[in-house]
Order: C-alpha cells, then sequence, then structure tokens
C-alpha cells in the first residue's frame, strides 16, 4: 500500500512520473488506477477517488505495456470498446476515421491487434481513450517496446489530441530518456 500520497490534478498537462523499480510503478499505476486502496488523497479534475470510485474510473484509461492477442481488426477494437464503455455513436467513428488519417495510420486500419507490433497497439488504445475523451489516461512505460516512428506517432497523438483536449496525461516509467522534453512536469517517486 502506497501511505502519504496526497495528490489533485486540475489542468491539462503531461506529467512524467520516474519510479525507482518496477514494483514501485506497479503500485502507482495500480492505486492511480483505483485497484489499490492507498494512504492519503488523490483528486483528479475535481473527481476524488476516494469517495467517487465509480465516476474516476469511468474517466480513466490505462494503457499498459501489453500484447493484445485479439484478432479484431484496429478499427473494430475501437468500436467494441466504445460500445462496451456506453460512448459509441456516429460521432465516435467519425473521429475515429479523422485520427486515423491525420496520424498517417490507415494501413493500420484493417489490420487484425495481434499482427501489430506494440508500439502501433498503444496507439491504437491510445485512439481508443481518446475518442471516449477519458479525463485521465495513464501510461505504463509509454516508449518501452516502440521504435523512433512509433515514438513520434504517440508523442503527436498526445500534444495533439489529449492536451489540446483538456486531458491529463500521466506517463510512469523507470526510464528517463525521452521524458525530459516532453512532459510538463516530472516527478521522481523514491
Amino acid at each position: 500500500m502506497l501511505k502519504d500520497i496526497n495528490c489533485s490534478i486540475d489542468n491539462a498537462s503531461i506529467l512524467g512520473i520516474h519510479c525507482r523499480d518496477r514494483n514501485m510503478c506497479e503500485n502507482l499505476l495500480y492505486t492511480l488506477g483505483g485497484l489499490r486502496d492507498f494512504d492519503g488523497s488523490i483528486c483528479i479534475d475535481g473527481i476524488d477517488l476516494k469517495s467517487n470510485i465509480n465516476e474516476y474510473k469511468m474517466n480513466i484509461d490505462i494503457i499498459q505495456n501489453e500484447i493484445h492477442e485479439s484478432s479484431l481488426k484496429a478499427e473494430d477494437y475501437i468500436v467494441f470498446y466504445g460500445m462496451v464503455r456506453g460512448v459509441y455513436n456516429n460521432e465516435f467513428y467519425k473521429r475515429m476515421e479523422k485520427i486515423f488519417k491525420q496520424l498517417n495510420l490507415e494501413h493500420v486500419r484493417k489490420k487484425p491487434m495481434n499482427q501489430l507490433p506494440v508500439g502501433e497497439q498503444k496507439l491504437i488504445r491510445s485512439i481508443a481513450a481518446n475518442i471516449k475523451q477519458s479525463k485521465l489516461i495513464i501510461y505504463d512505460n509509454v516508449f518501452c517496446g516502440m521504435d523512433n516512428n512509433s515514438q513520434e506517432k504517440i508523442r503527436d497523438l498526445i500534444n495533439r489530441y489529449i492536451k489540446s483536449n483538456y486531458f491529463i496525461c500521466i506517463l510512469i516509467t523507470e526510464e528517463m530518456d525521452g521524458l525530459r522534453d516532453f512532459v510538463d512536469s516530472i516527478y521522481i517517486i523514491q
């Protein structure tokens, strides 16, 4: 259990959190995801984690470093995600098409998720979270397993869509590489 955690984040921003080891990263990730108890208070965009856990979970997306075994095509994955989260409509689909075009990811739309590299899978999950309009998007080791091209696309997606739409983005990592020039603030947890 994390102790003495007290934070309130109310502005659209990109925060980098550097943890000393993988265990600390996972504890923080699960705590911010509302899956672990903690001592203190966490308030994101006016939503208190302890007193409004259901509302908090509806406004958060966690993008982990995992391989998807789904054979759904990338666009079907996003549509399914929107349906499960209760936010799918015609506007949802139009926004998805627009983002695929703007990020030059048209070639990925019809590919099964399990045939995409980790970087492109993270992009697809990021697009889904963006279209859902989560207030908080948490990345676990955001650039791990990604080539330079995918890293640039994630940066572009976060800067163009997430930050401009007043979302809060937290990047939890054990590595500082690539964060310094990208985030608004860096926090180091010992």
